[in-house]
């Protein structure tokens, strides 16, 4: 177990800084502003926007659980005492190859497919009924709402300026005037302070 871990660390690592990285900061920084701390923005909004990464590292998971063949042929190739680490995988390959019972093998092989798409169903069903789909539309439909109309700077009057909160008048990116304004951010129920 300690060398599937390991091995494979790397790659989720990069698929969840990835997702991570994928999640508007106007999200966050809205979350900031209503006074959220880092244990609820990686909860309520964090999770949530991922979740469908987090969904194929499960169904990666469950693949690889069913299918640990290379990692245990490598480690324990007969199966181990009693075969206690002997896989599905390795149990069709001995079938196959050194029973000679090529057909049991190959209905072993479908019966390993149907349990691996199985499993991916029922990770995608959860995923539904926990509201995987609603959450994220949502969450998504919030974080690219309708943006602020751009002005060039010489153009704006301090008397046409109007900050979303006390003290910020906007930034100002080259030439361009961009309001800084995240009401459009913040959820419903959830008024701007």
């Amino acid at each position: 177990m300690f060398v599937i871990i390991w091995g494979l660390v790397g790659f989720y690592m990069v698929l969840f800084i990835a997702a991570i990285k994928g999640v508007p900061a106007e999200v966050f920084e809205a979350a900031r502003i209503d006074g959220a701390g880092r244990f609820r923005t990686a909860v309520s909004i964090t999770i949530p926007l991922i979740r469908e990464n987090v969904q194929t590292a499960f169904i990666y998971i469950g693949i690889l659980a069913l299918d640990a063949f290379v990692y245990m042929a490598a480690l324990e190739p007969g199966g181990g005492p009693d075969n206690t680490t002997l896989v599905m995988a390795q149990q069709l390959f001995t079938t196959a190859f050194t029973k000679g019972q090529f057909g049991y093998a190959c209905a072993m092989g479908v019966v390993l497919a149907i349990i691996t798409l199985a499993y991916a169903g029922l990770v995608f069903a959860v995923n539904r009924i926990f509201g995987g789909k609603s959450e994220v539309a949502r969450m998504t439909q919030i974080s690219s709402g309708p943006s602020p109309p751009r002005r060039r700077a010489s153009e704006c009057r301090s008397s046409q300026l109007s900050p979303a909160r006390p003290g910020t008048a906007g930034d100002k990116v080259g030439d361009w005037f961009l309001p800084y304004r995240l009401d459009h951010l913040v959820h419903a129920g959830h008024p701007a302070r």
